[in-house]
């Protein structure tokens, strides 16, 4: 399925804006452990990159466009770190999830969301490195999984299945160089 911009710019106007409180509140639902978990998540891979040739930004949550003097209308960014390689100058562009169960439900709303999965295949298409990087507890692993095929499941993705990337073991380095040979 291919996304035009004018297509992601009707699904961008159409969302509304996630701020870093509601988040949080996300984050809630699962307890105090689930935002310690996304927290130290974020946090690994901004350390992991730091040492990598992957220039990353942590973006804020929501953002605006100016429609007037004074007049802005909130956007929701449409991930949650872009940057690119060095050297190359390749773009990146992912989400970050936390997960425990046996795969990530790409189809649930809540979790990743239709301007995501859009912004993300768009990217990929584009080419560049987009997707969903995945801090999987059950499956013990850094997964990532790329732009192109977030809209290709009906359901959830197991670990297992062959479209996931490995990254590196939770808890060791996020493995960049991997991921930019494989040019995902």
């Amino acid at each position: 399925m291919n996304i035009s911009p004018a297509d992601y710019a009707h699904l961008l106007n159409r969302q509304g804006g996630m701020s870093e409180t509601a988040k949080r509140r996300n984050r809630r639902i699962g307890g105090r452990a689930a935002q310690r978990s996304g927290d130290a998540f974020e946090q690994a891979i901004v350390r992991c990159a730091a040492r990598s040739r992957v220039a990353l930004v942590k973006l804020p949550k929501c953002g605006g466009r100016f429609i007037g003097p004074g007049k802005m209308v909130n956007e929701e960014i449409p991930c949650d770190f872009m940057g690119c390689v060095q050297g190359s100058g390749r773009a990146v562009f992912f989400d970050a999830k936390s997960s425990g169960k046996s795969g990530l439900d790409v189809v649930n709303e809540k979790l990743v969301k239709l301007h995501q999965k859009a912004f993300l295949r768009l990217g990929s298409e584009a080419g560049a490195i987009a997707g969903l990087l995945v801090s999987a507890a059950k499956a013990g692993k850094y997964l990532w999984l790329p732009g192109k095929v977030l809209l290709d499941f009906g359901g959830s993705v197991p670990w297992r299945h062959p479209a996931w990337l490995d990254m590196g073991e939770v808890g060791g380095a996020i493995l960049w160089e991997r991921l930019i040979q494989e040019g995902r």
